[in-house]
């Protein structure tokens, strides 16, 4: 039975994508995770956005500290940058979630795609 389940945590990560990288580096292919090619980083910057029962969005500029993978969750560990918070978010691996992290250089690259392709439809 042990086994079983090993295969299909295994299975799981595979198909969702979810895989350790380096010591500090994850290859996540999870919904409302948004990287250059779906890799971050401990250390470096995102943005996460929050929703609590409403379409507002709390935003917050946030350092990722820690990534622990489980069976079905991602789970971060982020620091606000601009005060002594710590946020632990857990990201489900194959459903959308009430969070949304995005690494700055993807969310630029993304605006300036969106922009260029405007720009080319007149």
């Amino acid at each position: 039975m042990k086994s079983m389940q090993n295969n299909f945590k295994k299975w799981l990560h595979e198909i969702s994508g979810v895989k350790k990288i380096s010591n500090n580096s994850f290859y996540l292919n999870v919904p409302n995770i948004r990287a250059v090619d779906q890799v971050v980083t401990i250390g470096r910057d995102y943005i996460l956005f929050t929703f609590q029962n409403t379409s507002i969005a709390k935003i917050y500029s946030v350092k990722l500290l820690d990534v622990i993978i489980n069976e079905s969750f991602v789970n971060l560990e982020l620091k606000n940058n601009l005060t002594p918070d710590i946020f632990h978010i857990a990201f489900n691996i194959n459903d959308d979630n009430h969070n949304f992290l995005i690494d700055l250089d993807c969310l630029v690259s993304e605006i300036s795609t969106e922009i260029f392709n405007k720009s080319h439809s007149y």
